[in-house]
């Protein structure tokens, strides 16, 4: 196991995440987490963290690939 990993199992114990809950944040399920009962706006916090654009959660709550999500925007080349 890895350091990288380590460190995050040990992070998981310490909030003591259940099981449910450390699938959620390892499979970034966004809309699972909201389901869930997460706040919104700490899940953007948690996505620029991770390096993971605004617009792929949206895409994904949406049940959506980010290419099809861009489809429906009106300024699709913006990004």
């Amino acid at each position: 196991m890895g350091a990288a990993l380590c460190r995050l199992r040990a992070a998981y114990d310490a909030a003591g995440l259940t099981a449910e809950e450390r699938a959620l944040v390892d499979n970034t399920d966004w809309l699972g987490l909201i389901r869930y009962g997460v706040y919104f706006f700490a899940l953007e916090i948690f996505a620029r963290v991770v390096k993971i654009a605004n617009l792929r959660i949206d895409a994904s709550l949406r049940g959506e690939t980010l290419e099809a999500f861009l489809k429906t925007r009106r300024v699709p080349e913006a990004v």
